[in-house]
């Protein structure tokens, strides 16, 4: 698991897609492929161990990321977010990182939408993530990592809401 987050972050860096980073998209992919290979071969023997899942469901994050603002595959990243949220769903409450993550995952379903330019189908997409992060216990919903995500959520959410021309936010 060490050697596939090393990937996973060093992919990060090299040309992810979600953040800073060094413009080196086609080293990025190369990375991560090797985090899936590893990933995916523990996810084999281990399927129920929730670091397993976390770790792949973030390296699903990290592809989809690459594949929405890299290479322009809408509808392949959010193959990738849907993987990701079905991984982390039954341990999603279970502590911060893997709430935000959860919730990362949403918002990237939602904006796999938004890149195609169907606000309609994102919305409830988002209103989806904020309601879970709305349902969570206090000691994670005001956990930094939550609330970043959740602000990323918000943020898109309110896009949607602009492109529909919609007012109230609620």
């Amino acid at each position: 698991l060490e050697a596939a987050r090393g990937y996973t972050q060093l992919a990060r860096v090299m040309g992810g897609g979600q953040a800073g980073q060094l413009g080196k998209t086609d080293i990025s992919n190369e990375l991560l492929d090797r985090a899936d290979i590893i990933l995916r071969a523990e996810y084999a023997v281990y399927p129920q161990n929730s670091d397993v899942r976390r770790d792949l469901a973030d390296l699903f994050l990290e592809k989809s990321g690459n594949n929405l603002y890299n290479n322009n595959e809408a509808a392949l990243a959010r193959t990738q977010s849907i993987e990701a949220q079905k991984l982390l769903d039954a341990n999603a409450r279970k502590d911060a990182l893997t709430a935000s993550l959860y919730v990362t995952a949403v918002q990237a379903e939602a904006d796999s939408y938004g890149w195609d330019d169907d606000y309609v189908k994102a919305e409830p997409i988002f209103l989806r993530g904020e309601a879970f992060v709305a349902g969570l216990p206090p000691v994670l919903r005001d956990d930094r990592l939550v609330m970043a995500a959740r602000s990323a959520n918000l943020r898109l959410l309110a896009e949607a809401h602009h492109k529909l021309k919609k007012e109230d936010l609620s």
